[in-house]
């Protein structure tokens, strides 16, 4: 096996890819925030309702069945960093995945290049804008192909700083064209779909050469000779049932990213959709702060689990916890004061509904924060199926509120519904995880 070419990792994974995970999102939240407020501010609400629908309808689509392979690299590979791969046929089982993602990503793209007229008029979009789709989808699968593997693999190297520097690069890139383009021409929602293809293209490439390079440093043995398909199935097996639960759950969590917005075209005008979608953004760049934790705990809830250091695993989550709750009450005070003293200023009298609407959308941050464990705890536990069902809960919870609030509340309706269904899918996996690894460790207490 091929030995380590660079220094030891870091002994504080843990700290380094938390803090590098923050920077990678605060970059994030200011340069996409500012992107999303210049957009808002040249297009208008009812333009920018029209590009949040396109984007919106292609995520929904190219997300259906996303296998979140970040989360197999970060469970099979998570001591990939002592210089050495676990196997030998882990060579091959990383080409595999990469594959697998690729092929995950192409296939929901191609639905959407093909009936495009279908997606364009489930929108309410104007024929002779149907061509958006088929480039936001192109741009879509550009942008994500290969992106969990990447991801997985720096995280896992301890090299979140060059994620942080591919994701602030990439909204700063988003944000100049912007600029360059409303100084040079007019801005329309044609220019805002090409910019988001060609910048999420071009840095998602980066950031796989990034992982490449410093995956050859660790281990240089990383090719794919010998690879074949009928010996990649045996070898995917063992990921198989996390795989299948990471389909479920972006399956039934589309409720929880745009599918929201996507149904809103049946029901509000597109300035009203422009309006939900920049204070529904808003609420996420929040969540910004609430995310590094997720991305770095993950594989440290790993390495806790394998090696059975069941006390180290419960003061690790009940730091985060107690860490998160403040947190989240700081950031949608903060966020919440903000947007009333200031947004009209920024936006424009046609975004005056944001401050109040904020206020409505922001109790899940509070109650979602401190149970951000969830997710990695039941990966950990061999129960990512967990996620799944609490996914679907929040899914079924989301669209009945949905169905029910919207016709009757306009956007507060739709609002009020999409904080139950992110709050519903988080109790209920938080809640299934705790049960069963306290049933475990109760077992094994009891062995020894």
């Amino acid at each position: 096996m091929a030995e380590s070419k660079s220094s030891p990792a870091h002994p504080d994974r843990f700290g380094v890819n938390l803090r590098w995970q923050f920077i990678a999102n605060a970059g994030q939240a200011f340069f996409g925030g500012l992107f999303m407020l210049v957009l808002g501010r040249l297009l208008g609400p009812s333009d920018f309702g029209i590009f949040s629908a396109i984007i919106a309808v292609v995520a929904v689509v190219g997300l259906l069945f996303d296998m979140r392979l970040h989360e197999v690299v970060a469970r099979d590979f998570c001591l990939i960093d002592k210089g050495q791969w676990t196997k030998p046929s882990d060579r091959l089982y990383l080409w595999d995945l990469c594959l697998l993602d690729s092929a995950g990503r192409l296939l929901p793209c191609l639905g959407l290049i093909l009936f495009s007229p279908f997606w364009a008029a489930s929108i309410h979009l104007a024929d002779d804008r149907a061509n958006l789709v088929i480039i936001a989808a192109a741009g879509f699968f550009l942008s994500r192909a290969g992106n969990n593997i990447s991801l997985g693999l720096l995280r896992v190297l301890g090299r979140t700083d060059l994620i942080a520097l591919c994701t602030i690069t990439d909204w700063a890139l988003r944000l100049m064209l912007a600029l360059i383009i409303a100084l040079s021409a007019s801005l329309s929602v044609e220019w805002a779909v090409w910019i988001v293809t060609l910048v999420g293209a071009l840095l998602n490439l980066a950031q796989i050469l990034l992982a490449i390079r410093e995956l050859r440093l660790i281990v240089p043995d990383v090719d794919g000779r010998d690879w074949s398909p009928m010996d990649s199935i045996p070898r995917l097996l063992q990921a198989r049932r996390m795989i299948m639960a990471s389909i479920g759950l972006s399956a039934s969590d589309l409720m929880a990213k745009d599918l929201d917005i996507a149904l809103l075209a049946r029901f509000l005008a597109e300035d009203k959709i422009g309006v939900y979608k920049m204070t529904k953004t808003a609420i996420q760049l929040l969540w910004r702060a609430v995310d590094p934790f997720y991305l770095a705990i993950m594989p440290e809830v790993q390495k806790l689990w394998q090696q059975s250091d069941y006390a180290g695993l419960k003061r690790l989550l009940t730091k985060t916890s107690v860490i998160l709750t403040g947190l989240a009450c700081l950031l949608v005070t903060a966020g919440c004061g903000g947007a009333n003293l200031f947004v009209t200023t920024i936006l424009g009298a046609g975004y005056a509904e944001i401050p109040q609407l904020m206020l409505i959308m922001s109790p899940w941050v509070i109650i979602c924060a401190p149970l951000i464990w969830g997710l990695p705890l039941s990966v950990a536990i061999n129960r990512p199926e967990f996620a799944t069902y609490g996914s679907f809960f929040g899914l079924i919870v989301g669209l009945t509120a949905f169905t029910i609030l919207t016709p009757l509340f306009g956007l507060n309706g739709a609002a009020i519904a999409w904080n139950l269904t992110l709050m519903s899918g988080f109790l209920l996996t938080g809640g299934l995880a705790v049960f069963f690894t306290m049933q475990h460790v109760s077992r094994t207490l009891k062995v020894d």
